[in-house]
């Protein structure tokens, strides 16, 4: 490449990252090469690895196993449990129970009176606790995941101002667990192979456990960088289409790829002459 398109490619790179910035959303690496490592999941989940591989799931993997189900208060996680622990990456696995935990933060949050229709208020801390607790605790599970320090990690990300949250910070909340979908395997179980190309989820499930309108997630989606469509014939059986085209018309697939493509801004109105 001439040193001169580099240069300009150095810029606009910089110049995005400064527009993403100043959103409500989880940084993207623009520098990523493959799809995974734009919003990496070490880079999503409050103090990374570290808090992510002390989340149980044995529970899941000897249900599975054993050919029982799986009962959670969340759809998008009941569909793919199995898909997840079939893959055989633990990571995946503790990745999609940690947005169970991210699920039922969302659900636990309430007005509060003075504060604006938009900011919420987070429930006292051992409230919170429990409530948190029932997405990982089971009799299996002997030590409790939701300690102190497990706890704090996540309100120092979601909750900066204490025990509310703003609006602002309410769409992080479900920006950074629509990005952590992207990473979680369809509930077919087919990913298209080891080399993707991109990362692929239907925000249906994710939509209505976090209560959300279909315009307002497939805005966060594509103000993530993904392009959404619908499903490709190809794809019918991966996003387990039984309806043909029919059902595929009122279906939308997020896609995650590189370069990464943001909305563009609008400049608005030219001033009238």
């Amino acid at each position: 490449m001439p040193q001169d398109d580099m240069t300009n490619a150095a810029a606009e790179r910089s110049a995005q990252a400064e527009i993403q910035a100043s959103k409500p959303l989880p940084q993207p690496n623009l520098s990523a090469t493959q799809p995974a490592d734009v919003y990496s999941i070490e880079s999503l989940v409050p103090s990374g690895l570290l808090t992510l591989h002390k989340i149980p799931v044995q529970d899941w993997q000897a249900a599975i196993a054993a050919s029982e189900g799986i009962t959670t208060s969340s759809r998008f996680v009941a569909n793919r449990v199995e898909a997840a622990v079939q893959s055989g990456d633990k990571t995946v696995v503790q990745l999609l129970r940690f947005i169970l935990i991210l699920i039922e933060f969302s659900r636990s949050l309430k007005r509060s009176p003075g504060r604006g229709l938009d900011s919420r208020k987070l429930p006292p801390r051992e409230d919170l606790r429990r409530i948190l607790s029932t997405a990982v605790d089971s009799e299996t599970n002997t030590t409790p995941t939701i300690t102190d320090s497990f706890l704090d990690s996540i309100r120092r990300k979601f909750v900066p101002q204490g025990s509310f949250l703003s609006r602002n910070d309410i769409t992080l909340l479900h920006t950074t667990i629509c990005a952590m979908s992207l990473h979680i395997p369809p509930a077919s179980g087919k990913t298209g192979g080891s080399n993707v190309s991109e990362l692929a989820t239907d925000p249906a499930d994710l939509r209505d456990d976090l209560r959300l309108e279909n315009d307002t997630i497939l805005k966060y989606f594509r103000e993530l960088g993904c392009k959404v469509d619908k499903p490709r014939e190809s794809e019918f059986a991966k996003w387990s289409i039984k309806g043909g085209k029919a059902e595929a018309a009122s279906r939308r697939i997020a896609r995650l790829k590189i370069p990464v493509e943001f909305p563009k801004m609008s400049r608005g109105r030219a001033p009238r002459r």
